[in-house]
């Protein structure tokens, strides 16, 4: 019941996950999208998020393998992808890979 004293656009919640802490924004209809993971957004640098840095092998694991550039820049969801958003994924047991969006139209992101 105390959960509706919160339901607004903006709220911030931070909560504890077996990957550790992760704070996520509310960006939608308090009355219609509150329980829409899809309206929820990382917020600061808490979780496996780390500010303007996508984590794709943290956020999107693959079952087996690991990405490649290309995978990993197609594997971002859409409203990760900006201007300057840096992306960091394994490329093999232990190799990790980080690369910057350098465009200015995130249209061209896979480019």
């Amino acid at each position: 019941g105390k959960i509706n004293n919160v339901r607004k656009n903006g709220v911030i919640l931070s909560f504890l996950t077996a990957d550790g802490w992760v704070t996520k924004q509310f960006r939608g209809n308090p009355d219609t999208d509150f329980e829409n993971v899809e309206k929820w957004e990382d917020f600061g640098s808490g979780g496996s998020a780390g500010g303007n840095t996508y984590n794709v092998t943290g956020n999107i694991p693959l079952t087996e393998g690991f990405y490649t550039l290309a995978s990993a820049i197609a594997a971002v969801p859409e409203k990760q992808r900006g201007r300057g958003r840096v992306i960091t994924f394994e490329t093999s047991l232990g190799k990790w890979e980080t690369w910057q969006f350098t465009g200015t139209d995130p249209a061209v992101w896979d480019q």
